[in-house]
Protein backbone atom coordinates (compact mmCIF):
# COMPACT_ATOMS: atom_id res chain seq x y z
CA UNK A 1 0.00 0.00 0.00
CA UNK A 2 1.32 3.29 -1.02
CA UNK A 3 2.08 5.55 2.09
CA UNK A 4 0.96 9.25 1.54
CA UNK A 5 3.01 11.25 3.19
CA UNK A 6 0.96 15.16 3.97
CA UNK A 7 2.88 18.45 4.83
CA UNK A 8 1.43 20.19 7.58
CA UNK A 9 1.97 24.12 8.08
CA UNK A 10 3.17 25.52 11.06
CA UNK A 11 1.45 28.80 12.34
CA UNK A 12 3.28 31.02 14.94
CA UNK A 13 1.30 33.00 16.73
CA UNK A 14 3.42 36.56 16.89
CA UNK A 15 2.16 36.98 20.66
CA UNK A 16 3.02 33.80 21.95
CA UNK A 17 6.86 33.85 20.15
CA UNK A 18 7.10 37.22 21.67
CA UNK A 19 6.04 36.33 25.09
CA UNK A 20 8.19 32.80 25.01
CA UNK A 21 11.55 34.74 24.34
CA UNK A 22 10.99 37.26 26.97
CA UNK A 23 10.21 34.80 29.58
CA UNK A 24 13.65 33.00 27.90
CA UNK A 25 15.67 35.82 28.60
CA UNK A 26 14.31 36.10 31.83
CA UNK A 27 15.59 32.69 32.99
CA UNK A 28 18.92 33.41 31.17
CA UNK A 29 18.99 36.98 33.38
CA UNK A 30 18.41 35.27 36.35
CA UNK A 31 20.46 31.77 36.29
CA UNK A 32 23.61 34.39 35.24
CA UNK A 33 23.18 36.61 38.11
CA UNK A 34 22.53 33.64 40.59
CA UNK A 35 26.09 31.86 39.49
CA UNK A 36 28.17 35.16 39.48
CA UNK A 37 26.57 34.99 43.39
CA UNK A 38 28.50 32.13 44.19
CA UNK A 39 31.65 32.86 42.35
CA UNK A 40 30.97 31.26 39.11
CA UNK A 41 31.07 34.03 36.15
CA UNK A 42 29.06 32.81 32.43
CA UNK A 43 31.22 34.50 29.42
CA UNK A 44 29.91 34.91 25.83
CA UNK A 45 32.97 33.45 23.83
CA UNK A 46 33.43 34.91 20.44
CA UNK A 47 36.05 33.22 17.90
CA UNK A 48 38.68 35.44 17.80
CA UNK A 49 39.77 36.42 14.04
CA UNK A 50 42.95 34.67 12.57
CA UNK A 51 45.24 37.64 11.10
CA UNK A 52 46.16 37.62 7.74
CA UNK A 53 49.52 36.63 6.56
CA UNK A 54 51.35 39.79 5.71
CA UNK A 55 51.36 40.79 1.86
CA UNK A 56 53.68 43.78 2.71
CA UNK A 57 56.08 43.40 4.91
CA UNK A 58 59.57 40.34 4.16
CA UNK A 59 61.60 39.27 6.91
CA UNK A 60 64.87 38.64 6.39
CA UNK A 61 67.06 36.32 9.27
CA UNK A 62 69.54 33.72 9.52
CA UNK A 63 70.15 29.93 8.99
CA UNK A 64 69.58 27.85 5.18
CA UNK A 65 66.38 29.55 4.34
CA UNK A 66 67.10 32.83 6.64
CA UNK A 67 63.72 32.17 8.23
CA UNK A 68 65.27 32.11 11.61
CA UNK A 69 66.22 34.52 13.69
CA UNK A 70 70.10 35.72 14.09
CA UNK A 71 70.78 34.15 17.31
CA UNK A 72 72.76 36.60 19.80
CA UNK A 73 72.92 33.91 22.70
CA UNK A 74 76.35 32.68 22.67
CA UNK A 75 77.16 28.79 21.67
CA UNK A 76 76.83 26.76 25.07
CA UNK A 77 75.56 30.47 26.48
CA UNK A 78 76.92 33.01 28.60
CA UNK A 79 76.43 34.17 32.37
CA UNK A 80 74.54 37.40 33.20
CA UNK A 81 74.50 39.10 36.11
CA UNK A 82 71.58 40.50 38.40
CA UNK A 83 70.03 44.04 37.12
CA UNK A 84 72.01 43.83 33.95
CA UNK A 85 72.05 46.13 31.14
CA UNK A 86 70.23 44.33 27.92
CA UNK A 87 71.44 41.53 26.71
CA UNK A 88 70.39 40.66 23.21
CA UNK A 89 68.49 37.97 22.36
CA UNK A 90 67.97 37.38 18.44
CA UNK A 91 68.07 39.68 15.80
CA UNK A 92 66.02 40.58 12.21
CA UNK A 93 65.59 42.66 9.38
CA UNK A 94 62.26 43.58 7.60
CA UNK A 95 61.21 45.68 5.43
CA UNK A 96 57.74 47.09 3.22
CA UNK A 97 56.91 47.21 0.34
CA UNK A 98 53.82 49.18 0.73
CA UNK A 99 52.47 50.97 3.50
CA UNK A 100 52.98 49.15 7.10
CA UNK A 101 54.16 49.74 10.53
CA UNK A 102 55.41 47.49 13.38
CA UNK A 103 52.80 46.54 16.15
CA UNK A 104 54.34 44.26 18.22
CA UNK A 105 56.99 41.44 18.97
CA UNK A 106 55.45 37.74 20.33
CA UNK A 107 58.26 35.51 22.00
CA UNK A 108 58.17 32.94 24.68
CA UNK A 109 60.21 32.78 27.63
CA UNK A 110 61.58 29.48 28.79
CA UNK A 111 63.02 28.12 31.53
CA UNK A 112 65.50 25.44 32.48
CA UNK A 113 64.32 22.03 34.01
CA UNK A 114 67.10 23.08 36.87
CA UNK A 115 65.85 26.27 36.98
CA UNK A 116 63.23 25.86 40.12
CA UNK A 117 63.11 29.34 41.28
CA UNK A 118 62.57 31.38 38.95
CA UNK A 119 59.63 33.67 38.51
CA UNK A 120 58.64 36.14 35.85
CA UNK A 121 60.02 39.21 38.55
CA UNK A 122 63.42 37.89 38.05
CA UNK A 123 63.22 39.60 34.72
CA UNK A 124 63.42 43.25 34.89
CA UNK A 125 62.05 43.81 31.19
CA UNK A 126 61.84 42.71 27.24
CA UNK A 127 62.95 45.19 24.68
CA UNK A 128 63.12 46.16 21.42
CA UNK A 129 65.87 48.04 20.35
CA UNK A 130 66.70 49.31 16.49
CA UNK A 131 69.88 49.63 15.90
CA UNK A 132 71.09 52.03 13.60
CA UNK A 133 74.46 52.99 15.13
CA UNK A 134 77.16 50.79 13.55
CA UNK A 135 80.42 52.29 15.18
CA UNK A 136 83.25 49.84 16.21
CA UNK A 137 82.73 48.11 19.68
CA UNK A 138 79.94 46.37 21.08
CA UNK A 139 76.40 47.70 20.43
CA UNK A 140 75.43 49.86 24.10
CA UNK A 141 71.41 49.90 23.46
CA UNK A 142 70.95 53.49 23.24
CA UNK A 143 67.56 55.04 24.74
CA UNK A 144 67.06 56.59 21.81
CA UNK A 145 67.21 53.53 19.63
CA UNK A 146 64.83 51.49 21.68
CA UNK A 147 60.85 51.41 20.01
CA UNK A 148 59.21 49.21 22.84
CA UNK A 149 56.66 51.13 25.09
CA UNK A 150 57.42 49.79 28.10
CA UNK A 151 54.30 48.21 29.01
CA UNK A 152 55.34 44.35 28.15
CA UNK A 153 54.38 42.44 30.91
CA UNK A 154 56.90 39.76 31.47
CA UNK A 155 55.76 35.99 32.07
CA UNK A 156 57.86 32.56 32.50
CA UNK A 157 56.16 30.34 30.13
CA UNK A 158 53.78 31.56 28.22
CA UNK A 159 54.11 34.04 25.35
CA UNK A 160 54.73 38.02 26.00
CA UNK A 161 53.52 40.38 23.76
CA UNK A 162 56.07 43.41 23.40
CA UNK A 163 53.83 46.49 22.37
CA UNK A 164 55.62 48.83 20.10
CA UNK A 165 55.37 52.54 20.64
CA UNK A 166 52.88 54.36 18.52
CA UNK A 167 54.27 57.54 19.55
CA UNK A 168 58.09 58.85 19.30
CA UNK A 169 60.62 59.05 17.09
CA UNK A 170 63.66 56.78 16.74
CA UNK A 171 66.98 58.36 16.64
CA UNK A 172 67.08 58.45 12.63
CA UNK A 173 64.13 60.76 13.07
CA UNK A 174 61.52 57.75 12.30
CA UNK A 175 58.53 57.36 14.07
CA UNK A 176 59.82 54.14 16.50
CA UNK A 177 57.26 51.91 14.46
CA UNK A 178 58.15 52.84 11.15
CA UNK A 179 59.33 49.87 8.98
CA UNK A 180 62.26 50.41 6.35
CA UNK A 181 62.26 49.90 2.47
CA UNK A 182 65.44 48.04 2.43
CA UNK A 183 66.70 45.34 4.93
CA UNK A 184 70.11 46.62 5.61
CA UNK A 185 70.12 50.32 5.32
CA UNK A 186 67.08 50.41 7.35
CA UNK A 187 68.26 48.77 10.86
CA UNK A 188 68.50 45.89 12.46
CA UNK A 189 66.07 44.98 14.79
CA UNK A 190 66.97 43.24 18.26
CA UNK A 191 65.30 42.51 20.99
CA UNK A 192 66.83 42.20 24.26
CA UNK A 193 65.98 41.63 27.94
CA UNK A 194 67.37 42.86 31.68
CA UNK A 195 67.34 41.12 34.68
CA UNK A 196 66.19 42.41 37.60
CA UNK A 197 68.12 42.12 41.27
CA UNK A 198 66.20 38.78 41.79
CA UNK A 199 67.82 36.96 39.66
CA UNK A 200 70.03 34.69 40.89
CA UNK A 201 71.16 30.65 42.16
CA UNK A 202 69.72 27.97 39.76
CA UNK A 203 68.10 31.05 37.33
CA UNK A 204 68.72 30.37 33.28
CA UNK A 205 66.52 31.06 30.46
CA UNK A 206 66.02 31.46 26.88
CA UNK A 207 63.39 31.79 24.49
CA UNK A 208 61.00 30.52 21.47
CA UNK A 209 59.12 32.21 19.35
CA UNK A 210 55.88 31.48 17.80
CA UNK A 211 54.33 31.29 14.45
CA UNK A 212 53.78 34.69 13.12
CA UNK A 213 55.60 36.39 15.99
CA UNK A 214 55.98 39.69 14.20
CA UNK A 215 52.58 42.09 14.12
CA UNK A 216 52.33 44.80 11.79
CA UNK A 217 49.54 46.95 10.43
CA UNK A 218 48.78 47.51 6.76
CA UNK A 219 46.82 49.01 7.84
CA UNK A 220 44.51 45.96 8.69
CA UNK A 221 46.48 43.43 11.35
CA UNK A 222 49.17 41.08 9.48
CA UNK A 223 51.71 38.62 10.75
CA UNK A 224 54.76 37.56 9.62
CA UNK A 225 57.94 35.17 11.22
CA UNK A 226 58.38 31.14 11.52
CA UNK A 227 57.89 29.67 14.73
CA UNK A 228 61.76 28.41 16.05
CA UNK A 229 62.61 26.43 18.80
CA UNK A 230 66.13 25.39 20.21
CA UNK A 231 67.02 22.09 19.48
CA UNK A 232 67.09 20.45 22.84
CA UNK A 233 70.74 19.45 23.16
CA UNK A 234 72.15 23.03 22.69
CA UNK A 235 73.33 24.98 26.21
CA UNK A 236 72.41 27.97 24.65
CA UNK A 237 71.31 29.58 28.03
CA UNK A 238 71.74 32.46 30.10
CA UNK A 239 72.50 31.82 33.21
CA UNK A 240 72.87 33.55 36.71
CA UNK A 241 75.79 31.10 37.72
CA UNK A 242 77.53 29.13 35.84
CA UNK A 243 77.14 25.36 35.41
CA UNK A 244 79.09 22.72 36.57
CA UNK A 245 80.66 21.55 32.91
CA UNK A 246 80.72 25.38 31.95
CA UNK A 247 84.74 25.80 32.35
CA UNK A 248 84.98 21.58 31.89
CA UNK A 249 87.89 20.80 28.93
CA UNK A 250 86.38 21.08 25.86
CA UNK A 251 86.73 21.19 22.46
CA UNK A 252 86.76 25.38 20.82
CA UNK A 253 86.83 24.51 16.95
CA UNK A 254 87.92 22.27 13.85
CA UNK A 255 88.67 24.30 11.11
CA UNK A 256 89.82 22.84 7.67
CA UNK A 257 93.41 22.89 6.54
CA UNK A 258 93.41 20.99 3.13
CA UNK A 259 91.82 18.05 1.66
CA UNK A 260 94.10 15.82 3.79
CA UNK A 261 94.71 18.12 7.08
CA UNK A 262 92.47 19.57 9.59
CA UNK A 263 93.17 21.35 13.07
CA UNK A 264 91.59 20.77 16.63
CA UNK A 265 91.73 23.50 18.94
CA UNK A 266 90.75 22.67 22.48
CA UNK A 267 89.96 24.69 25.57
CA UNK A 268 92.83 24.30 27.50
CA UNK A 269 96.78 22.87 26.80
CA UNK A 270 96.84 19.54 26.51
CA UNK A 271 99.24 16.37 27.79
CA UNK A 272 101.69 15.82 24.67
CA UNK A 273 100.90 12.14 24.68
CA UNK A 274 97.33 11.69 24.60
CA UNK A 275 96.91 14.97 22.02
CA UNK A 276 99.13 12.74 19.56
CA UNK A 277 97.38 8.91 19.53
CA UNK A 278 95.12 9.07 16.39
CA UNK A 279 92.97 6.43 18.00
CA UNK A 280 91.76 9.17 19.86
CA UNK A 281 90.07 10.59 16.89
CA UNK A 282 87.91 9.85 13.78
CA UNK A 283 87.47 11.92 10.81
CA UNK A 284 84.09 11.17 9.16
CA UNK A 285 84.81 12.88 4.95
CA UNK A 286 81.12 12.05 4.34
CA UNK A 287 79.78 14.18 7.55
CA UNK A 288 76.34 13.06 8.58
CA UNK A 289 74.76 11.44 5.44
CA UNK A 290 75.40 7.72 6.67
CA UNK A 291 75.86 8.63 10.85
CA UNK A 292 79.59 7.94 12.22
CA UNK A 293 79.84 4.54 9.71
CA UNK A 294 82.32 6.01 7.39
CA UNK A 295 84.47 7.81 9.98
CA UNK A 296 87.79 6.20 10.41
CA UNK A 297 91.27 7.06 12.40
CA UNK A 298 93.34 9.73 10.90
CA UNK A 299 96.88 8.37 9.93
CA UNK A 300 98.88 10.95 12.61
CA UNK A 301 97.88 13.32 15.00
CA UNK A 302 100.64 15.99 15.57
CA UNK A 303 100.79 18.59 18.64
CA UNK A 304 101.17 21.86 16.57
CA UNK A 305 100.57 24.31 19.87
CA UNK A 306 99.71 23.32 23.30
CA UNK A 307 96.02 23.63 22.57
CA UNK A 308 96.17 22.50 18.97
CA UNK A 309 96.36 19.36 17.30
CA UNK A 310 96.66 18.62 13.61
CA UNK A 311 94.92 15.16 12.39
CA UNK A 312 96.32 14.01 9.16
CA UNK A 313 93.88 11.63 6.96
CA UNK A 314 96.50 10.42 3.73
CA UNK A 315 93.69 9.41 1.95
CA UNK A 316 91.58 12.93 2.13
CA UNK A 317 88.44 13.92 0.69
CA UNK A 318 88.09 16.07 3.88
CA UNK A 319 85.30 18.70 2.22
CA UNK A 320 84.80 22.28 4.66
CA UNK A 321 81.82 22.46 6.56
CA UNK A 322 80.53 18.90 5.54
CA UNK A 323 83.14 16.68 6.97
CA UNK A 324 83.16 16.00 10.65
CA UNK A 325 85.79 14.62 13.36
CA UNK A 326 85.25 12.46 16.44
CA UNK A 327 86.82 13.25 19.41
CA UNK A 328 86.43 10.48 21.97
CA UNK A 329 85.87 11.18 25.62
CA UNK A 330 88.21 9.84 27.91
CA UNK A 331 91.04 9.88 25.04
CA UNK A 332 92.31 13.15 25.32
CA UNK A 333 93.88 14.92 28.61
CA UNK A 334 94.80 18.16 29.18
CA UNK A 335 97.55 19.12 31.51
CA UNK A 336 95.58 19.27 34.71
CA UNK A 337 94.46 15.32 33.77
CA UNK A 338 90.81 16.12 32.72
CA UNK A 339 89.19 14.32 29.80
CA UNK A 340 86.35 14.95 27.67
CA UNK A 341 83.04 14.48 29.56
CA UNK A 342 82.06 12.65 26.56
CA UNK A 343 82.40 12.23 22.97
CA UNK A 344 82.05 15.26 20.94
CA UNK A 345 81.08 15.54 17.01
CA UNK A 346 82.91 18.63 15.56
CA UNK A 347 81.81 20.07 11.84
CA UNK A 348 85.19 20.95 9.83
CA UNK A 349 84.45 24.66 9.61
CA UNK A 350 86.94 26.53 6.89
CA UNK A 351 88.85 29.79 8.82
CA UNK A 352 92.92 27.83 7.87
CA UNK A 353 93.23 26.47 10.78
CA UNK A 354 95.29 27.08 14.10
CA UNK A 355 98.97 26.51 13.73
CA UNK A 356 98.90 27.14 9.71
CA UNK A 357 97.92 29.86 7.82
CA UNK A 358 94.70 31.04 9.62
CA UNK A 359 92.85 33.80 7.37
CA UNK A 360 90.53 36.81 8.80
CA UNK A 361 88.98 39.31 7.30
CA UNK A 362 89.99 42.56 7.30
CA UNK A 363 88.50 45.15 5.68
CA UNK A 364 84.94 45.24 4.18
CA UNK A 365 83.30 48.15 2.15
CA UNK A 366 79.46 47.84 1.54
CA UNK A 367 78.07 49.79 -1.55
CA UNK A 368 75.43 52.21 -0.70
CA UNK A 369 72.97 54.76 -2.43
CA UNK A 370 74.00 55.19 -5.72
CA UNK A 371 76.73 53.22 -5.85
CA UNK A 372 75.53 50.10 -4.90
CA UNK A 373 78.10 47.65 -6.13
CA UNK A 374 80.94 49.86 -5.22
CA UNK A 375 82.12 47.16 -2.82
CA UNK A 376 84.98 44.78 -1.76
CA UNK A 377 86.17 42.23 0.62
CA UNK A 378 90.01 41.69 1.66
CA UNK A 379 91.48 38.79 3.04
CA UNK A 380 94.52 38.69 5.21
CA UNK A 381 96.59 35.43 5.70
CA UNK A 382 98.06 36.39 9.28
CA UNK A 383 100.25 33.56 9.46
CA UNK A 384 103.90 34.52 10.48
CA UNK A 385 106.61 33.81 7.33
CA UNK A 386 108.16 31.28 6.71
CA UNK A 387 105.07 29.48 6.09
CA UNK A 388 103.02 27.70 2.73
CA UNK A 389 100.95 29.59 1.28
CA UNK A 390 96.95 29.05 2.19
CA UNK A 391 95.19 27.49 -1.08
CA UNK A 392 91.40 28.93 -1.40
CA UNK A 393 91.10 26.42 -3.68
CA UNK A 394 91.38 23.67 -1.30
CA UNK A 395 89.13 25.33 0.90
CA UNK A 396 86.35 25.70 -1.70
CA UNK A 397 86.06 29.36 -1.06
CA UNK A 398 83.61 30.71 -2.99
CA UNK A 399 81.53 34.44 -3.06
CA UNK A 400 78.22 34.16 -3.31
CA UNK A 401 74.89 36.86 -3.04
CA UNK A 402 72.27 35.67 -1.24
CA UNK A 403 68.55 37.33 -1.67
CA UNK A 404 65.39 36.76 0.49
CA UNK A 405 61.69 38.56 -1.86
CA UNK A 406 60.06 36.95 1.54
CA UNK A 407 58.90 33.49 -0.35
CA UNK A 408 61.80 32.68 -2.26
CA UNK A 409 65.77 32.81 -1.49
CA UNK A 410 67.78 33.11 -3.98
CA UNK A 411 71.60 32.32 -3.74
CA UNK A 412 73.67 33.52 -6.48
CA UNK A 413 77.70 32.62 -7.10
CA UNK A 414 79.46 35.71 -8.32
CA UNK A 415 82.82 34.07 -8.17
CA UNK A 416 85.16 31.16 -7.17
CA UNK A 417 88.44 31.95 -5.20
CA UNK A 418 91.34 29.42 -6.75
CA UNK A 419 94.05 31.58 -5.77
CA UNK A 420 96.91 31.22 -3.02
CA UNK A 421 97.59 34.18 -0.31
CA UNK A 422 101.04 33.68 0.93
CA UNK A 423 101.54 33.97 4.55
CA UNK A 424 101.27 37.92 5.44
CA UNK A 425 99.44 38.91 2.36
CA UNK A 426 96.52 40.35 1.51
CA UNK A 427 94.43 38.87 -1.12
CA UNK A 428 91.21 41.84 -2.40
CA UNK A 429 87.57 40.69 -3.95
CA UNK A 430 85.94 44.03 -5.61
CA UNK A 431 83.16 44.34 -7.76
CA UNK A 432 84.24 45.52 -11.27
CA UNK A 433 82.46 49.87 -10.27
CA UNK A 434 84.93 49.61 -7.32
CA UNK A 435 87.85 48.04 -9.12
CA UNK A 436 87.89 50.77 -12.11
CA UNK A 437 88.73 53.01 -9.54
CA UNK A 438 91.76 51.17 -8.29
CA UNK A 439 95.44 52.48 -9.72
CA UNK A 440 97.44 49.37 -11.69
CA UNK A 441 99.37 48.44 -8.79
CA UNK A 442 96.50 48.22 -6.54
CA UNK A 443 93.48 46.34 -8.46
CA UNK A 444 91.37 43.36 -7.13
CA UNK A 445 93.00 39.94 -7.19
CA UNK A 446 89.55 38.35 -8.05
CA UNK A 447 87.06 40.68 -9.07
CA UNK A 448 83.37 40.04 -10.73
CA UNK A 449 80.77 42.08 -13.06
CA UNK A 450 77.89 43.89 -12.24
CA UNK A 451 75.93 41.27 -14.25
CA UNK A 452 76.99 38.68 -12.14
CA UNK A 453 74.88 39.69 -9.12
CA UNK A 454 71.89 39.79 -11.24
CA UNK A 455 69.47 37.48 -9.07
CA UNK A 456 68.86 33.90 -10.12
CA UNK A 457 72.35 33.95 -12.49
CA UNK A 458 74.15 30.38 -11.60
CA UNK A 459 72.23 30.24 -8.52
CA UNK A 460 72.41 26.71 -6.26
CA UNK A 461 73.94 25.43 -3.37
CA UNK A 462 77.62 24.49 -3.69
Amino acid sequence: MEEIMTKKRIRINPTRAKRFFNKLTSWVLLLTMTLWSVGLQMAVFVPAASAAVSTTVQFNGCGTSMTEPCFQIPPNGTVIPASSQPIPLFSFHIKKTSDATLTNIKINLVAHANATTIAANHIGSLRVYKRTTFTSGMYNFPDNERIDDGTAVVAIGSAVTIPIAATGNHADGNAKNFIPTDFWTGGEYIVALTTSGSWATTDQIRYILPVDWITVAEPTTATLGSAYTFPVENNDWLYAQPPTWFNQFGVENVSFISTTQVDVRFTSEVETASAQTATNYKIDVNGSVNGDADAVAPNSALLIEPRAVRLTLNGGGITVNQSQVIIYGGGVKNTSGSTLPGNMTMMIMGGGGMGGAPLVISEVMIGQGGDGLKEFVEIHNTSSCPSSAMDLSAMSIKLWTIFNNGSTLTQTKIADLTDAIPCGGYYLIASQQYNDTLAVNDKANKFYTDAATNYGANSGTE
